[in-house]
């Protein structure tokens, strides 16, 4: 049985810690205002229970936003929750090309560009993450996909081009 590719990509536990430093500067910085008296107790209150609820919203949101990929026989699979909640196929046959890249996260971070008009290429990251597969194919834009598995997805992606629609494939793009 040929081999399949299938990564989970999730931002890493830094944020949770981020969000409890936030939390706690906030808090900090309310209670001084109470201490002083510019700020009453119920409002001092409200104020670190609305940045509480905003922050586990946060949270919530992360750990339901991450991208899933896999490469098998029928082609490219990916969804990226709550963006992108429906598994979104590219067949083999329509790949043209593909190659991995360098991307910045930083500069695009948690980034589902598919939608944006403006854009050159359609870009599925998250943050953490410092390659990208490329995949040109029946589409008016180039989709960039990024994985921690940079070689292993393009590997297994030229595998299953190779061997499912054209032989040749290998020796005309990569020999």
């Amino acid at each position: 049985m040929e081999k399949e590719f299938f990564e989970k990509q999730q931002i890493g536990n830094w944020i949770y810690i981020f969000l409890v430093v936030d939390f706690m500067v906030a808090t900090l910085f309310l209670f001084k205002k109470y201490k002083k008296g510019i700020a009453d107790l119920d409002s001092t209150l409200f104020d670190i229970g609305s940045i509480l609820i905003i922050n586990l919203l946060i949270i919530l949101f992360i750990q339901k936003s991450v991208i899933y990929t896999k490469i098998n026989k029928e082609g490219i699979h990916y969804r990226y929750p709550p963006f992108c909640r429906k598994w979104k196929t590219i067949q083999l046959k329509q790949v043209t090309d593909f190659q991995i890249e360098n991307y910045s996260s930083l500069n695009g971070g948690y980034a589902v560009a598919k939608w944006n008009l403006f854009s050159k290429e359609d870009v599925i990251t998250t943050t953490g993450t410092d390659k990208v597969v490329k995949i040109i194919y029946d589409a008016k834009k180039p989709l960039l996909i990024s994985t921690s598995k940079a070689n292993e997805f393009y590997d297994t992606l030229k595998k299953f081009k190779s061997e499912t629609y054209n032989p040749e494939f290998i020796e005309e793009n990569y020999v």
